[in-house]
């Protein structure tokens, strides 16, 4: 629904009633047919029939997850016996295509404005790392942490992370959002293995075959190769018997790393079953060797999939052989293979993967990542054996072609939801003591009067979330129910959506409903695609708005595109970028003098302003009036405002609008928006330009320093023009000496009965321009540049002649000519300064550069110049000429504005580091300096001040 300033708030009301029909407006239209084109599969809704609830992943075979498998797609076996899917069911954890390092979606906090049903609910990811540094060789793991320390990095806020290094003691990080506190734990785990010493040369493979296996033929083997030395049967018999020894010893060792790594493993992954919904643990380990391999991986997956926990394993790659060992091992790949079958099969039976790092392991934690996006959970048909209190054998498996399934290998009996429809299920949660929140809904209201009636229109504005690539149709139901438990409710219906601009992930409903006046809650349900339901629940006092005295309606904002119209779609925060339009509406018995509210004037001294404020208690940083006109019937009356929010700072903000009847407030209305970034500008790379106010921009130009005609009557100044004229072949000789000794009139004759017009008409003008005849001067100027166009100094004072009658443009162009040949810095910064005046400030930089570069330059060029830098939007390169004028000068309204605007501007865009230090010890002083002259913007540097000192 989009609301138009052209007419009013009330007129196109109409719009949203035909789309969303309440129940009092019987001739309003049915809703649409439904088309006649095969639809998708209905989404299945849980709500208590005994299904077994199993969860996978679905991979293709790049890694990403596939999210469209049906029923008819996957096969499940239980103890070896099929069973039918009856549910399948998308969870996404995360947005795949989020950007990472992006700012994460933020509920509203302010009940004022908003609800929300993913209040109090668990938000993000449980992630563990758990790093085996028993079995990792000290320095070993380095690589791979930078390498977690960059998956980290990519998380979303919401993603709660645990770091355990086992065996103890270790790095232990509870599961926190506080990310960098995880990264600083990553980067100190380095190890603690050490290499296994014996006197023989030993491999793992031949110590388990002599020890545990009694593997003669290898003994024998081992012996002959390590005893070849021994003289005689005495020295060959104690070889034998070392060797055997030494083979105890390497096991035994091997089965203390293996019980401390699988004990506390086991315990870890124990006290996961407390907390609610699925964990991902990442493992990493260089081998870990089990003897009993089907008893301790299999307890270990099982304790995983009680605890619903899904276990990757990162094998760190251990070389054949390293320069801390002094003999080369004699069953290397051997010896590897124990150390990862083990792993390998563990990792299968929690619904995760083992994945081989060499060098870094950036590419497993990618693969990781993507499977961490979603999961599905499936429904499967139960049989009374099921719930015997056993684990049961469970397998699944994809029939579509390069789909690869992670499951459990196993299960204990858990019970799952009962199936209906979106309508049923819509229907259930409004009828809900409590909201639902598996579908996260946000909605905010609006309170408006019925034109000619009492009742009063409830406007219902909803954001939902919107999963990658999700159709926009979503199952509606809307209720307003009054504190008797009555109320009305629209049918619950199939609506197409409307995505939000700038936010793919989120779509937007609205609509309306009428109401008496009193206290209501109004209550949303929707359902989407995937079958996800939600319901929230906002309580809503309906005014009344017809009686004697002057009423309010809600205020409405939004973006502004520019036109005769501005359209505005009712948003909970909506986030702006430039231009805004604000909505408001007041209530009076024949507010307007003529009858039908389209003509009339409003009744005497009524008028309104917007501002913009921090929060409610701040002085507003921008206030604009609000333009009043006719609404829908006598008693309405629309007020309307325009701001530019380019001078305001990123964040969020107030909307304060404020009604007054001859000077006294009649009320107030207040919603909050957030201003962002033009989304078009960042999508092209192009960095955000702060947009000046015009306040700011008159304080500015009134900061410039006046026109003097003195400046150009000095003997310097005039020194200089004779000397050009001098210099001309056909010059007057004698007029110059003449003007030099102060006639010009005297001269100006000379000059006329020598034949040199040039000459005369210019003395002419000059006596003139110093009587301050200026019209009567520059046609004598005009005169002189006729016969010789490239004469300076007729440019000059003909420049100065239309600078004093206002004339900045012409005046300018002559002025930086005349400052060209030969260079003069006091020209230069005028020209600079006319240019400023008539509103060409690019102009104004070429002719002020050459001004500051000349040797003890004057003050006010700089300021010029710096001014000239911040009205062409480029605020940046002026605070360097700003800052050196405001050395000599600290107490300069208008160059501490624009250098403080200029140095904002610099870090508009994100931090620069080469000046981030020094810029905010200079905005600390500026902004001190500024509030002691009592300058009319003090809240608005506060703001900008603020972001600077902030920006990281």
């Amino acid at each position: 629904m989009r609301v138009t300033a052209s007419a009013t708030v009330v007129a196109l009301f109409a719009s949203v009633l035909s789309a969303a029909p309440a129940p009092q407006a019987p001739q309003a239209p049915s809703a649409p047919q439904a088309p006649s084109a095969p639809q998708a599969p209905q989404p299945v809704f849980r709500a208590g029939i005994e299904l077994i609830s199993v969860d996978i992943t679905a991979l293709d075979n790049n890694g990403r997850q596939v999210t469209d498998l049906t029923a008819a797609e996957l096969e499940v076996e239980v103890d070896g016996s099929k069973r039918v899917v009856s549910t399948v069911e998308y969870i996404r954890c995360a947005d795949p295509l989020r950007q990472i390092g992006a700012p994460h979606k933020v509920v509203v906090a302010d009940e004022t404005f908003s609800s929300s049903n993913a209040k109090g609910a668990p938000r993000g990811r449980l992630i563990l790392l758990l790093i085996d540094q028993g079995n990792i060789r000290s320095g070993a793991a380095r690589s791979s942490m930078n390498s977690a320390k960059k998956f980290v990095d990519t998380l979303t806020p919401d993603d709660r992370v645990s770091v355990v290094a086992v065996p103890g003691p270790g790095e232990l990080v509870d599961f926190t959002t506080d990310h960098d506190k995880v990264r600083e734990a990553l980067l100190r785990v380095v190890g603690t293995s050490d290499a296994m010493r014996s006197r023989f040369n030993l491999s793992i493979t031949e110590s388990m075959a002599i020890y545990l296996n009694s593997d003669t033929q290898r003994a024998t083997e081992v012996i002959l190769r390590e005893c070849a030395g021994a003289g005689g049967t005495v020295e060959l018999e104690r070889c034998e018997r070392e060797v055997e020894q030494d083979a105890a010893e390497i096991i035994n060792e091997i089965r203390h790393r293996t019980q401390d790594s699988v004990h506390a493993m086991r315990a870890v992954l124990q006290s996961l079953a407390g907390f609610e919904g699925p964990k991902s643990v990442i493992l990493v380990s260089e081998g870990l060797i089990f003897e009993g391999l089907g008893s301790e991986t299999d307890e270990l997956a099982s304790i995983a999939a009680d605890s619903r926990a899904t276990l990757d394993v990162l094998l760190l790659d251990v070389p054949q052989f390293d320069a801390s060992q002094s003999r080369r091992p004699t069953t290397p790949r051997e010896d590897r293979d124990l150390q990862v079958t083990g792993l390998e099969m563990l990792a299968g039976a929690t619904r995760g993967s083992l994945y081989r790092i060499n060098v870094t392991a950036d590419f497993a934690f990618d693969r990781i990542s993507r499977s961490l996006d979603g999961y599905y959970l499936l429904g499967v048909e139960s049989r009374p054996d099921d719930r015997n209190g056993r684990r049961h054998r469970i397998g699944v498996k994809s029939l579509r072609r390069g789909v690869t399934i992670r499951s459990r290998r196993s299960f204990l009996t858990s019970i799952s939801a009962k199936a209906t429809t979106p309508v049923d299920a819509v229907t259930r949660a409004i009828r809900s003591p409590l909201p639902i929140n598996d579908l996260p809904l946000k909605i905010s209201t609006w309170t408006y009067k019925e034109p000619g009636g009492g009742k009063v229109r409830v406007l219902v504005a909803s954001e939902v979330e919107r999963l990658v690539d999700q159709t926009l149709d979503y199952t509606v139901g809307m209720a307003i129910v009054n504190k008797q438990g009555r109320g009305v409710a629209p049918p619950v219906e199939l609506k197409k959506l409307i995505e939000k601009s700038g936010d793919p992930g989120t779509a937007v409903f609205s609509g309306m409903l009428t109401v008496d006046p009193g206290q209501y809650k109004v209550i949303l349900s929707m359902a989407d695609s995937e079958g996800r339901v939600g319901s929230v629940v906002r309580a809503v006092t309906a005014f009344k708005m017809d009686g004697p005295g002057i009423s309010m309606g809600d205020l409405l904002l939004g973006g502004y595109a520019g036109g005769a119209k501005a359209a505005i779609e009712p948003a909970i925060e909506p986030a702006i970028s430039g231009p805004m339009a604000v909505l408001m509406e007041a209530y009076s018995p024949s507010l307007f003098q003529s009858s039908g509210g389209t003509s009339g004037s409003p009744i005497t001294g009524l008028d309104a302003t917007l501002e913009i404020l921090t929060n409610e208690d701040s002085p507003p940083l921008a206030t604009v009036p609000m333009r009043i006109a006719a609404g829908a019937s006598p008693e309405i009356a629309s007020l309307m405002a325009n701001l530019n929010t380019g001078s305001l700072p990123p964040g969020r903000y107030l909307a304060r609008g404020t009604l007054r009847q001859g000077g006294k407030p009649q009320g107030h209305m207040i919603r909050p928006f957030r201003i962002v970034a033009d989304a078009s500008t960042a999508a092209g790379g192009a960095p955000a330009i702060a947009t000046m106010p015009s306040e700011m921009a008159l304080v500015i130009l009134g900061g410039l320093s006046n026109f003097d005609r003195k400046e150009l009557l000095t003997p310097a100044m005039l020194a200089s023009a004779f000397a050009i004229a001098e210099a001309r072949k056909e010059g007057s000789k004698a007029a110059l000496k003449e003007a030099r000794g102060g006639d010009l009139g005297s001269a100006a004759m000379t000059a006329l009965g020598d034949g040199d017009q040039v000459l005369a008409t210019f003395l002419k003008g000059l006596e003139l321009y110093q009587a301050a005849q200026l019209d009567r001067a520059a046609m004598q100027f005009q005169n002189s540049m006729q016969m010789a166009p490239t004469f300076a100094p007729s440019r000059l004072f003909l420049g100065a002649s239309l600078a004093e009658g206002n004339r900045h443009k012409d005046a300018a162009g002559l002025l930086q000519s005349a400052a060209a040949s030969p260079p003069n810095a006091a020209i230069a910064r005028i020209a600079g300064e006319e240019w400023i005046r008539a509103g060409q400030p690019a102009l104004a930089i070429a002719a002020l550069e050459p001004a500051v570069q000349q040797p003890n330059a004057d003050p006010r060029a700089k300021k010029a110049l710096g001014i000239a830098y911040v009205l062409s939007g480029r605020g940046g390169e002026a605070v360097t000429h700003l800052s050196s004028y405001l050395e000599t000068s600290p107490t300069d309204t208008a160059a501490l504005l624009a250098a403080i605007f200029g140095t904002y501007t610099r870090h508009l865009n994100g931090p620069q580091p080469a000046t981030l230090t020094a810029d905010r010890a200079n905005l600390a002083k500026w902004s001190k300096a500024y509030a002691a002259t009592k300058g009319p913007m003090q809240p608005l540097v506060d703001a900008w001040v603020k972001h600077v000192q902030s920006v990281k």
